[in-house]
Order: C-alpha cells, then structure tokens, then sequence
C-alpha cells in the first residue's frame, strides 16, 4: 500500500468533518466565513443545503486565495457587474464558442493572448486602435489568420 492509498481516506474524514462544510446554521459557519458571505445572511436559512454547500466551499477557496489573487478576482467581478445585461450575455456566448473550440485552436488562441499580453501597454493600444478602423471583413480575415 502506497502512501496516497493511506492518505486518500484521510483527506476524505477531513473534508468531511471540516467546520462550515456541513453547516446548516449561519452561527456554525466561522466569523471568516460569514463575512465573506455576509450578503447571504439574512436569507442563509431559506437556502438548500446544496447552495449553502457551494457557498462554504467557494467562500474557503477564497480565503485560501493569496491577498492579490483575491484583489485582482474582486477586480475583474466589480468589471463583471457593470457591465450590461447584453455585454454579459455576450460574453457568456463567447466563452461557450471558445470551450467548444478543438484542443489545438484553443491552445494557438492561448499563445497569441499571451503573447500580445507580453507587448508593451504603448504597442498593445496602437494594435487596438488598428483592429477598430478595420472594417467587418478585414477583421474576420486577421481572425482567421491568426487561428493557423
């Protein structure tokens, strides 16, 4: 018997018997816990014990999180909320196109992101400002340039 043979139903007693985990009270829940989920409060008893499951577990992963990864996710949330209805849903159909894209288009669409990323923020808005002045079909040809 390995070592993860030994450790694996360790890990599962842990989780199972971690606080908040099962919590069905929002007074079984840690003080940490309940200020991440504080706007739940009010209404954390009329929850299902499934969403009240996900939201323990998501508001632990979040405090587990690094300081500036949690800055920089909060960041991109408060970017998420104002936008309109019509752009999140937009959005929502782009990243729907893009996990139905094969492996490999995925991976070519990964490099070229990463790689304008790398670009200094100068040379970055000059390549946005060209894309802007191109007409509907130049910029469906650079897009499917840019997939090979």
């Amino acid at each position: 018997m390995n070592i993860k043979d030994m450790l694996a139903p360790c890990f599962c007693v842990f989780v199972l018997l971690s606080p908040g985990v099962w919590a069905q009270s929002w007074d079984d829940l840690s003080p940490e816990t309940q200020s991440v989920l504080s706007r739940f409060e009010s209404s954390w008893e009329q929850l299902d014990v499934k969403r009240k499951q996900s939201l323990v577990s998501g508001a632990q992963n979040w405090l587990a999180m690094p300081a500036d990864t949690r800055k920089e996710l909060a960041s991109r949330y408060e970017q998420w909320r104002a936008l309109a209805p019509q752009e999140r849903e937009q959005l929502r159909a782009k990243m729907q196109q893009f996990r139905e894209l094969p492996p490999a288009e995925k991976r070519m669409l990964r490099k070229n992101i990463n790689r304008f990323k790398r670009l200094p923020p100068a040379k970055r808005q000059e390549l946005r400002q060209k894309y802007r002045k191109l007409s509907p079909s130049q910029k469906r040809a650079l897009r499917k340039k840019l997939r090979r």
